[in-house]
């Protein structure tokens, strides 16, 4: 992994290469005079002298996992938003106290949150996701 500091119009300044060795991690700085690379850092490696582009798929799989993370953290916004309701209604039937929802109501909330989690597992994700209809409660 690549840490850079760099100017106002966009020189790099200054290169650090992580390394992580056992439980230690330590910084090489290096001294690196030119332009930044055109896109994301991410997508390129050091070589010592020059930023590298890496291959296609390297890159396809990094965008790939920013985008996945994208739609997990999505996902899981989206449970959150209605898990409570869930976790009430169990909570009041397991105490014998009134339940706010119906017994209907609570299973379509389960069955929209396994919908939720189902997510990862559609084919086209994490780039072409259907998401699940949330239930009018």
């Amino acid at each position: 992994m690549f840490v850079y500091t760099k100017d106002s119009v966009g020189n790099i300044l200054t290169v650090a290469e992580k390394d992580i060795l056992a439980e230690n991690t330590y910084y090489a700085k290096f001294e690196y005079e030119g332009q930044r690379p055109d896109g994301p850092l991410e997508h390129y490696t050091f070589d010592g002298t020059d930023f590298v582009l890496k291959p296609a798929d390297e890159i396809t799989a990094i965008e790939t996992e920013k985008e996945a993370q994208k739609v997990k953290q999505k996902r899981d916004k989206l449970i959150n938003e209605v898990l409570w309701m869930l976790d009430r209604h169990r909570n009041q039937k397991e105490f014998g106290l009134p339940t706010t929802l119906t017994d209907t109501q609570a299973a379509e909330i389960a069955q929209y949150i396994q919908d939720l989690r189902d997510v990862p597992q559609q084919t086209g994700f994490p780039f072409d996701v259907v998401w699940p209809t949330k239930p009018q409660i």
